[in-house]
């Protein structure tokens, strides 16, 4: 039996929940698709800490459970209750050969925002840490889920359904909620910046690279290269 402890990724699920209740109310004609996001919400809530107890992957078990939650069970759940093809829904959140450039090219331009700020947030914080490269490579892959979900199906898929603003709230938010771990330390000024520049990197190309460029790489910088140059 999963305790209520376990569940501490609850709060992600108010904007999308009100959302859907917003949709039944409002736009019957997508409550459907919001539901079953909500759906994947629900199970990414109650399945995420007993899967990462499992520890069945080892040290990979936390990529294992993000691809798994973030990616895998949206992708397939999602795609069929919307009656959506999986190429097509991969391509409406953001995963397609278009913009490209346009995507890397901001990622490149936001990186020294980001950048910046975690190591100001490194300094305040007073963080110490070995760097670890395999750590930090794992990392970088592993922070595509949450760009997928988040970016892709928390923004891209729902931006032609609702209004820019209303999306725009509901994928950072989303974002800034599922790090409850930050809520009591200046890290969630982090969580919000990076919230912020990932979505506007997508919602210029509405492609995921550059955000995940951007995600990945400050994942780096925080694990592997700050704690090397500061040593």
């Amino acid at each position: 039996m999963v305790g209520f402890e376990q569940l501490f990724l609850w709060p992600f699920l108010l904007p999308i929940t009100g959302l859907w209740f917003y949709s039944m109310r409002y736009k019957p004609e997508v409550s459907r698709v919001i539901g079953f996001i909500v759906l994947s919400s629900v199970l990414i809530v109650l399945f995420y800490m007993p899967l990462l107890q499992t520890d069945v992957f080892g040290q990979y078990t936390y990529i294992f459970v993000k691809y798994l939650l973030f990616i895998i069970l949206p992708l397939l759940l999602v795609s069929f209750g919307g009656r959506i093809l999986i190429s097509e829904f991969l391509k409406k959140c953001g995963v397609r050969r278009e913009a490209v450039l346009i995507s890397v090219r901001w990622g490149v331009v936001l990186l020294p925002v980001m950048l910046g700020v975690s190591f100001i947030l490194f300094l305040l914080l007073g963080l110490a840490s070995d760097c670890n490269w395999l750590n930090g490579c794992i990392s970088f892959f592993e922070s595509f889920s949450e760009e997928f979900y988040f970016r892709g199906v928390l923004f891209l898929l729902l931006l032609p359904l609702f209004r820019f603003e209303v999306v725009y709230v509901v994928s950072v938010s989303s974002f800034i909620l599922v790090h409850p771990q930050h809520f009591s330390s200046v890290f969630l000024i982090g969580t919000m910046v990076q919230g912020v520049l990932t979505v506007e990197i997508v919602r210029r190309s509405e492609n995921l690279l550059g955000a995940w460029i951007l995600h990945g790489l400050n994942r780096v910088f925080v694990i592997v290269v700050l704690p090397f140059i500061l040593s």
